[in-house]
């Protein structure tokens, strides 16, 4: 992978970890208005036994009746009931939420892990990318040098060898030659 490519992948991480935070915010704000929905419920949630005693102080002589009474004490159990059931179906939705933020916390943290270990890879590539090439470039330094000395040795080589095929004047003495 190239270093390039590993950026690229390090930013696409990054905005999703940045959505994700964005979504585990709404979702802790929801579920924290679903928190005080359901308190304000179990407020409003009586005891039958509460309904019929403010039944009783209101003496309202058409509730005197026993039956009326009975009916009224029925009609609070249901009520009482049902808000139960509502409340019980509110704190499953809200413990479902709260699941699926934790969830999300969890997938922010990795992608947060996936995001730094990337970038320490990063790092770690492009240091090493920056060791290959001071490597390649003491070698073509030294390389170049070489061929340098090399091309001084075989000048200097060419003209000895120009300069001892050149014809040089020469006297004879009685059967030697001498050079001068």
């Amino acid at each position: 992978m190239t270093h390039w490519e590993l950026f690229n992948d390090n930013l696409k991480l990054e905005g999703e970890l940045e959505k994700t935070g964005t979504e585990l915010k709404r979702i802790m704000n929801f579920l924290n208005i679903a928190d005080d929905q359901a308190n304000q419920n179990r407020a409003k949630i009586r005891s039958p036994e509460d309904e019929v005693r403010l039944a009783r102080d209101k003496t309202n002589p058409s509730i005197q009746s026993t039956v009326e009474i009975q009916r009224i004490l029925e009609k609070l159990q249901d009520e009482n009931q049902r808000l139960r059931t509502s409340n019980l179906q509110h704190l499953n939705n809200a413990l479902s939420q709260k699941q699926r933020a934790v969830r999300a916390e969890r997938d922010c943290e990795l992608n947060g892990d996936r995001a730094r270990a990337l970038a320490n890879s990063l790092a770690i590539s492009q240091k090493k990318f920056q060791t290959a090439i001071g490597d390649v470039q003491r070698r073509l330094v030294h390389q170049t040098r070489r061929a340098d000395q090399q091309r001084e040795v075989r000048i200097r080589l060419e003209v000895e060898n120009q300069e001892l095929r050149q014809a040089r004047p020469f006297v004879q003495r009685k059967r030697e030659a001498i050079f001068i």
